[in-house]
């Protein structure tokens, strides 16, 4: 109920913050205004009821204090919410940091295990061991990540590689000095003391008993060195074109232009020989792969 005060002269109840009588138009409102809690008359000049003891004409502004004290109290609450999602959502990345580190520690040691264990091919002859061994330690290791340690010794997954290397070539019972120069062709690294042009192989007979030290044959030579331009209708002799539309058969004799035809193989093997990083035996293979109708 709102407060409302009574004219002096006709009686007539009007707004407390009426500055005339709504009725006859007085200007005199006496000396009371009724309190909206309990309806009791009070003085003009009361700042609470004499009946009820509410403040005349205070609620709303006390409505609208609470209203102020509460905006001040939500910020310093909504901040506390922040700052515990923050600490939160950190603690969250801190742990995922965590296992996706240990994941790849993990991960990283089982694929060094498998290197060390599966790469290399040791034999249980102890002879040939001792081949790999003594070819190996003229040579460092070629991978260029392990600050050239010696190839003997190396544990790398190249190291391992070139040593599987050096143990087929001997199986496969090319000499002492054949191997070496393989090595050096295929990987290079061979260390200064043992690169001299003039240096005396007598020492490298002794590796293998009753092996004349003979050139590297061209079927060896074939697998080992970087291919040439002059290579170039070595390889295509070994294959038919692949078109299946023209009558010339051999791919060396034909120039056509079909899809997967002459000139796009051709093209295929120049490209290969001008990278300067394979052999002719395999671009052979890189073609039989990609296109087929090898005959040789």
């Amino acid at each position: 109920m709102d407060s409302y005060k009574t004219c002096n002269q006709c009686g007539a109840k009007n707004k407390t913050t009426a500055k005339f009588c709504s009725e006859c138009g007085n200007s005199d409102w006496g000396s009371t205004k009724v309190c909206k809690n309990c309806g009791a008359e009070n003085k003009n000049d009361a700042r609470f009821c004499s009946e009820c003891g509410s403040a005349m004409g205070q609620k709303k502004k006390a409505v609208q204090s609470k209203k102020q004290v509460n905006r001040k109290k939500a910020p310093v609450k909504t901040g506390q919410d922040k700052n515990k999602i923050w600490i939160a959502a950190a603690v969250i990345v801190v742990v995922i940091g965590y296992l996706f580190v240990k994941d790849s520690g993990t991960e990283t040691v089982v694929r060094s295990q498998n290197f060390q264990a599966g790469i290399e091919n040791v034999s249980g002859n102890l002879q040939l061991e001792g081949n790999v061994k003594a070819i190996a330690s003229r040579f460092s290791c070629s991978c260029g990540n392990c600050n050239a340690e010696p190839l003997e010794t190396c544990t790398c997954p190249t190291a391992q590689q070139e040593r599987n290397f050096i143990r087929d070539a001997l199986r496969a019972g090319q000499t002492a000095e054949q191997v070496i120069q393989a090595v050096s062709v295929k990987y290079g690294w061979m260390k200064p003391e043992y690169a001299a042009k003039n240096s005396s192989p007598a020492d490298l007979q002794s590796l293998v008993k009753n092996k004349p030290i003979k050139a590297i044959p061209d079927e060896v030579a074939g697998t080992l060195a970087v291919a040439k331009l002059a290579d170039q209708n070595y390889i295509e002799t070994r294959f038919s074109c692949p078109c299946g539309q023209c009558s010339i058969d051999e791919l060396a004799e034909c120039n056509c232009g079909h899809p997967r035809g002459a000139q796009e193989v051709k093209g295929f093997i120049s490209n290969q020989i001008a990278l300067a990083k394979f052999s002719r035996d395999e671009i052979v293979d890189m073609v039989d792969k990609k296109y087929g109708h090898r005959i040789r």
